[in-house]
């Protein structure tokens, strides 16, 4: 419980090792009947998973943005021109699109990094969500929830939640059979 209150004592720093900490509170304090769930996700891979998403959809399309803006004063010495007010939009709806695509990338890596790593033994658990078809899912319910005035929320839900178990599995090390028993 104390993870969270240091990651926001280090000004989030200490995020991804505390959601390392919780799922692996959550996993392996867990049971199906009898036997345990493990988890052994190394924090690195949380850190990383982080450190992308920050990266590839946050710092770089801002480093873009900036340096086209500062192009286009420089070009225009101060003065807009038709030109300039189009590029400049394009590019602030290519930086909202990458904020907007940060979340199912974090996701996507996150799902994949926990339950390729939880085992309930002798079976394993495997996780291939894409980020693709969870980007495009996400954004159609975006669409179509701010066309129905937000009545379409509970289904966006549920549809983002089937396609997020779809890609899960778990992987037998045994017979179903004598493991239930």
């Amino acid at each position: 419980l104390l993870w969270p209150l240091a990651a926001l004592v280090t000004l989030g720093l200490l995020w991804p090792r505390a959601h390392r900490e919780l799922k692996r509170y959550q996993h392996n304090h867990s049971r199906f009947g009898n036997a345990p769930f493990t988890f052994d996700a190394p924090t690195r891979a949380f850190y990383r998973a982080y450190v992308r998403t920050g990266l590839l959809f946050v710092v770089l399309p801002a480093a873009a943005v900036g340096s086209v803006v500062g192009g286009l004063v420089m070009m225009n010495a101060g003065t807009p021109t038709h030109a300039a007010v189009i590029a400049l939009v394009a590019v602030a709806g290519a930086l909202y699109l990458c904020i907007l695509a940060s979340g199912p990338y974090l996701v996507t890596c996150l799902q994949n990094l926990v339950w390729n790593n939880t085992g309930l033994p002798p079976h394993r658990f495997t996780s291939a969500l894409r980020f693709g078809p969870l980007f495009w899912i996400i954004l159609s319910n975006l669409v179509l929830t701010l066309l129905t005035l937000g009545l379409y929320r509970p289904f966006a839900m549920v549809r983002v939640a089937q396609y997020r178990m779809s890609c899960l599995s778990m992987m037998p090390g045994e017979p179903l059979d004598r493991f239930v028993g």
